[in-house]
């Protein structure tokens, strides 16, 4: 597959709700078409958000409005919305990391500041967290993950939220 370069992309006001505005995701092989198959993808991929996710992203991204705005609209706090930002755009990454290798080549990484994610052991405690039984506690785990490698968790969330985000 050759490598090719984006040189101008703004696929928000091109799928977004921009009226009377056009833009195109363009290549330098073809520089006057835009690509179908990003836009549908980028779709595809903004439907597999929760409900508020969705509702944020068309109204930063397509609406342009502002934190403010959308915090008094929807009647959250803003430090929320800053919250829901986060874990959307932490979601599209991951949603659309295979069709950015597959399409442009390209590896990408998904940030995190899980302490899981980040473990030289993440393999070994990925599987012990598979291993659990659902009327098992975390209680096992945890002391596992202190004895054997080193890991201090306090809470379960943190086990949790890896097995519901992270866990490949």
């Amino acid at each position: 597959m050759s490598r090719r370069k984006i040189i101008y992309q703004n696929w928000i006001v091109d799928i977004g709700f921009a009226p009377g505005r056009t833009a195109f995701i363009l290549f330098e092989d073809n520089p006057s078409e835009p690509n179908r198959e990003i836009i549908a993808a980028v779709r595809e991929a903004i439907e597999e958000l929760s409900p508020l996710e969705k509702e944020f992203v068309e109204r930063f991204y397509f609406h342009g409005q502002s934190y403010l705005k959308i915090a008094d609209e929807l009647g959250k706090r803003p430090r929320r919305i800053e919250g829901i930002h986060r874990r959307a755009i932490s979601k599209l990454k991951k949603s659309l990391a295979e069709f950015v290798r597959e399409k442009f080549d390209v590896e990408t990484t998904v940030d995190t500041d899980c302490i899981i994610c980040n473990s030289t052991f993440r393999k070994e405690i990925d599987a012990m967290i598979d291993a659990k039984k659902d009327e098992e506690t975390w209680k096992n785990i945890i002391g596992a993950l202190k004895k054997r490698y080193g890991i201090k968790i306090k809470s379960p969330q943190v086990l949790i939220g890896h097995e519901k985000y992270h866990l490949t």
